[in-house]
């Protein structure tokens, strides 16, 4: 019976890390035409910081930045330095038709993220994205 519950605990952590660690793609309902149609636009995992940098963010290191592509960045925060991000996004656009014109906005909520140094070769981030 001992047995039964310990492999119980190992497949419960197992789900758990799996839950935490797989990566999930959303995608925005935003101001493009196609999202009426279910298409949608993909939503990008990096954040603004890394936006123009086309890709090289992967191998990027800051200690007031959080690199959510690369976490082994995370053992560049400073000690006693938490790092905390907020990220929003706002999309403009105009639609024209041979009778008609239409100006569209919106904003959406991107990213809450907080960065803690743990030792100086160790740090976590968790938050919502």
């Amino acid at each position: 019976m001992k047995y039964f519950f310990t492999m119980i605990k190992k497949a419960g952590l197992l789900i758990a890390l799996i839950t935490v660690f797989t990566g999930v793609n959303a995608q925005e309902t935003g101001l493009s035409p196609y999202s009426r149609l279910g298409i949608g636009e993909l939503n990008q995992s990096y954040s603004a910081a890394y936006g123009g940098l086309g890709g090289a963010s992967l191998t990027f290191a800051d200690f007031n930045r959080i690199n959510t592509i690369n976490p082994a960045s995370y053992s560049a925060f400073i000690k006693n330095m938490p790092v905390f991000e907020l990220e929003g996004a706002t999309q403009l656009l105009t639609l024209k038709s041979a009778s008609s014109e239409a100006d569209l906005s919106a904003t959406s909520f991107k990213k809450l993220a907080i960065g803690l140094p743990i030792n100086d070769k160790l740090g976590i981030s968790f938050g919502l994205m």
